[in-house]
């Protein structure tokens, strides 16, 4: 007998059947079966019984297999039965007979030789979500080792997702399937699936691996330890907290060889946008080369997409992280690196429709399912469906507060809707869950600022850049980009920043030569133009006017959107606004393929409403003027735009 601790409120017992719980066991066997059990017992009906009669009478017999003999049960506090696990050895003789039912001769093909074999696991809908499955599972496995036997096996109809979900996780993985004969009393439709869990990795001789990571994805290593610490890692990552690299370097120290490690940790390199960690990916594909043999398919899609960021086609890498998620919507890893893969390249469709891809395959219950509904939250948002982009958001929250993305989500809708004050009141009341250790907090608080610069309060956010967006001088890219693009907003709105850009000035100009992502680029010119530091604005200039000549997306986006948007930020700076004006008309519109969001390409339509204001544009300014107040009616700011040119609302 075996304590499981279900939940903090209660735990509960697994425990052998007796008799007296056959009819509740075919209670539940009914409802697993999903009408095969019906069709069965519909064939065996004595005079005046119901089907559950035959299967009561079924469960009842001794020294059968389909017996109480070979069940355990959770019992709920009242005696009843939460829960059922229907177990036991199964032998296939070549020799064997055919099922000469046409119905149930395919699932003949469906049975694995010495194998604990589970008929039936069931959980009372009441009791779902609890555990119990789990620990039924669990203890089901500990049988088959004390029995002797290698591994466990059951049959799972294709289209019950959250049952596939669950035994993938528990490291089962499918060995075969054939397609189910319709009937009435049928219920499920499509593929039966056998499932074979390898509890000795020696005894598998099939092609699948034997073990998944947390969310469901087959790695090529047996070493739950290692698996753990990716489980960790990643786990980090999905919330954007400290620190994944950490926590995976400390796996690879104790296990060097493990293949899925290495290409998390590359992933995050190459993702980084940063010219030093893009260096470090040689040394890490030669290790991976490595390793290369002894990885599954989708370790290898992860090589693929790595090798092509490493020879400069970011776009195929992102979308062969793409294809890896297309084959295993359960990679999360793969997820969520095309979904960063896609913003940093302004594939704004791909932000939404990635998610749609996988939704069908995940469930509530699957852990960090609701990070899925953040990530859409945001492609929901960033392609104009703000209601829904709030639902998303909202869901993911009530289902874990501290999901950063999906705080981001909404944030990213009051900003675009004007809700300044909802923005506000949102933001500063859910700090605590979405700030503490969290790497992405910078950027958050940056939502929170600028909802203070659209409500004209440029004090606090100047506060918030002190305080938490700019703390303490990093070399961060991502940290880095939004400290400038606060400090370049107020420098264009007149305010006074004192000498807040000088640390950041001094980082980028550091990396003047490197031209490796053109949307941190167009940040570093803001600092150099504020600072008057016009040999590193000049230097950059060169380095963008021999990086448009190159034959990738940065080259295109350098070409196209980079280089006119500095020449743009160059002329503000030395007061040639109507040139300013110029440049940043046509560009704008286009903006969205060099990465951002829209949040952060508006930094263009304020530079060009105040270069046009200037100017003395007014037509242009008005025109301008006039979006803005469109999309933000009660905006402050706005409205002081459009009282600067006498375009009252």
């Amino acid at each position: 007998m075996n304590v499981i601790h279900a939940s903090p409120a209660r735990p509960f017992v697994i425990e052998p059947a007796t008799a007296d719980d056959a009819r509740s066991i075919a209670e539940l066997h009914r409802i697993a079966a999903d009408g095969v059990a019906d069709y069965i017992w519909s064939t065996m009906v004595e005079d005046g019984e119901e089907l559950l009669d035959v299967g009561e009478r079924r469960y009842g017999r001794t020294g059968v297999k389909a017996s109480f003999e070979n069940c355990l049960v959770i019992r709920d506090v009242d005696g009843s039965l939460a829960a059922n696990i229907l177990a036991y050895p199964m032998t296939v003789s070549p020799e064997g007979e055919a099922d000469p039912d046409p119905i149930l001769r395919p699932f003949d093909e469906l049975e694995e030789d010495q194998s604990l074999y589970i008929n039936s696991l069931c959980v009372a809908e009441k009791h779902r979500g609890q555990g119990m499955a789990k620990a039924l599972l669990r203890h089901i496995e500990d049988v088959a080792r004390e029995r002797g036997l290698t591994k466990t096996s059951l049959i799972c109809f294709e289209q019950n997702r959250e049952a596939m979900s669950l035994y993938r996780r528990r490291g089962y993985v499918e060995t075969n399937r054939v397609k189910l004969v319709p009937h009435p009393l049928i219920r499920a439709t499509g593929d039966a699936t056998l499932m074979v869990n390898y509890l000795d990795a020696a005894s598998n001789g099939v092609t699948p691996m034997t073990k998944t990571d947390a969310w469901g994805a087959p790695v090529s290593t047996t070493d739950q330890t290692a698996i753990d610490g990716l489980n960790r890692a990643h786990g980090l990552f999905q919330g954007y907290f400290n620190d994944p690299v950490a926590v995976i370097d400390q796996t690879l120290e104790t296990s060097p060889d493990f293949s899925m490690g290495h290409l998390f940790k590359a992933g995050l390199y190459a993702l980084s946008t940063e010219k030093a960690a893009f260096d470090e990916l040689p040394a890490m594909l030669e290790t991976l080369g490595k390793l290369e043999g002894n990885m599954n398919d989708r370790e290898r899609g992860h090589l693929a997409a790595l090798r092509a960021w490493r020879n400069g086609d970011l776009l195929g890498a992102v979308e062969l992280w793409g294809d890896v998620v297309a084959a295993c919507p359960r990679d999360a890893i793969a997820l969520q690196f095309a979904h960063q893969g896609d913003f940093l390249f302004g594939q704004t469709r791909m932000l939404r429709d990635r998610i749609d891809w996988v939704l069908p395959y995940w469930t509530e219950n699957d852990p960090g399912y609701g990070f899925l509904h953040g990530m859409r939250s945001f492609g929901l948002e960033e392609t104009g469906d703000y209601g829904e982009a709030e639902s998303a958001a909202r869901y993911a929250l009530s289902l874990n507060k501290h999901d950063t993305w999906a705080t981001h989500g909404l944030a990213h809708v009051f900003e675009m809707q004007g809700r300044t004050d909802l923005g506000i009141e949102f933001m500063e009341s859910t700090a605590d869950d979405w700030s503490i250790d969290n790497g992405f907090s910078y950027h958050n608080w940056w939502h929170l600022a600028l909802y203070y610069l659209e409500r004209d309060d440029p004090g606090s956010a100047l506060r918030l850049f002190d305080d938490m967006i700019h703390p303490a001088k990093t070399d961060i890219a991502m940290e880095l980009l939004d400290g400038a693009a606060l400090l370049w907003r107020l420098f264009v709105l007149g305010h006074d920043t004192g000498s807040r850009w000088h640390d950041i000035a001094d980082v980028y100009e550091g990396w003047v030569e490197d031209g490796y992502y053109v949307f941190n680029d167009m940040h570093a010119m803001m600092s150099f133009v504020a600072t008057g530091r016009h040999a590193a604005a000049d230097g950059l200039m060169a380095t963008l006017d021999q990086r448009q000549n190159d034959d990738d997306i940065n080259g295109l986006n350098v070409r196209q959107i980079g280089l006119p948007v500095c020449r743009a930020f160059m002329a503000f700076g030395q007061g040639r606004y109507d040139d300013a004006v110029r440049l940043l008309r046509p560009v704008r519109v286009i903006a969205n393929r060099f990465g951002g969001s829209h949040a952060q390409r508006d930094v263009l339509d304020i530079t060009m409403l105040e270069s046009a204001i200037r100017a003395g544009d007014i037509p242009r300014a008005a025109a301008f003027s006039a979006e803005r107040l469109a999309r933000k009616p009660e905006s402050p700011l706005a409205r002081q735009f459009a009282a600067r040119i006498g375009n009252r609302p």
